[in-house]
C-alpha cells in the first residue's frame, strides 16, 4: 500500500497520469526485486490479486442512481441515496476483491467457500464502521480513559459479531 501511495505521489509531483494497474505491477516488481522468493508467499499473492480485482472490476460493479428523479422528500431522498451508494460501493469493492482473489484462493487452498461472499458483504461494512471508532478511541483514551473505553464498546461488539460470523462460515 505504501508503494502504491508513493507512486501516486510521484505521479502527482511529476504531473503524470496515474494508472492503478501500472502502479500495482510496478510495486510488485519493486518488492520482487528486493525479495524474489516472495513470489511464493501466499499473502503477497492474495493481496496483489485482491487489489488487482478491485482495480479491474469495481467500476463495472458500481450502481448509480443519481439520474433517477427524487421521489420523496428531497433531504430524505438524498440521505437514502448517500447511504445506498456507500453500501453499493462497499459491496462493489468487496465483490471485486473476491473476484480478483478467487483464482489464487482456489489454486492455493484447493477449495473456495462460496458463503464467504455473503460473509464479506456483512463484515466489510461493519469493520468499516468499527475502524474509525477504534482509531478515535486511542487518543481519547490517552486524554480521558473512561471516554475512550466507552467508545471502544461498540467496536468490541462489532468485532465480536464479525468474529462469530466468520467462525460459522
Amino acid at each position: 500500500a505504501m508503494l502504491l501511495y508513493g507512486l501516486l505521489a510521484l505521479a502527482h509531483i511529476t504531473s503524470r497520469p496515474y494508472d492503478g494497474l501500472t502502479a500495482l505491477l510496478t510495486a510488485l516488481a519493486i518488492l520482487l526485486l528486493f525479495n524474489p522468493l516472495s513470489i511464493e508467499d501466499t499473502g503477497l499473492i492474495l493481496s496483489f490479486s485482491s487489489v488487482g480485482g478491485i482495480l479491474c472490476f469495481q467500476r463495472m460493479l458500481r450502481i448509480r442512481d443519481r439520474h433517477r428523479p427524487l421521489t420523496g422528500h428531497p433531504h430524505l431522498e438524498r440521505a437514502r441515496r448517500w447511504a445506498a451508494s456507500g453500501l453499493y460501493e462497499g459491496a462493489a469493492v468487496s465483490l471485486s476483491a473476491q473476484i480478483g482473489s478467487f483464482p489464487a484462493i482456489a489454486c492455493t487452498f484447493h477449495e473456495v467457500n462460496l458463503l464467504a461472499l455473503a460473509m464479506n458483504l456483512i463484515a466489510v461494512p461493519l469493520v468499516t464502521l468499527a475502524l474509525p471508532m477504534a482509531l478515535l478511541s486511542v487518543p481519547i483514551s490517552m486524554a480521558w480513559f473512561p471516554a475512550g473505553r466507552l467508545l471502544s464498546y461498540p467496536v468490541r461488539g462489532i468485532l465480536w459479531l464479525v468474529t462469530g460470523l466468520s467462525g460459522r462460515f
